[in-house]
């Protein structure tokens, strides 16, 4: 999925980088994370940065 939304930004302009946070522990399992996408937009210092803040990694409720 990571790389979906990478070739998916970088079609519109956005130069990205997906960034690798490692592994978590649960129930004594160690699973790794999918990755951050960082993504830039033009190179201008002058002009605002902004956050988007949003989930690629999130399943669907089981039903049992």
């Amino acid at each position: 999925m990571a790389q979906f939304l990478k070739q998916e930004l970088e079609s519109v302009g956005v130069t990205t980088q997906l960034t690798d946070i490692g592994t978590q522990e649960i129930e004594g399992q160690t699973l790794p994370l999918p990755p951050v996408i960082l993504g830039k937009i033009g190179n201008d210092r002058n002009k605002k940065t902004i956050l988007v803040y949003g989930h690629f990694d999130v399943q669907p409720v089981s039903r049992r």
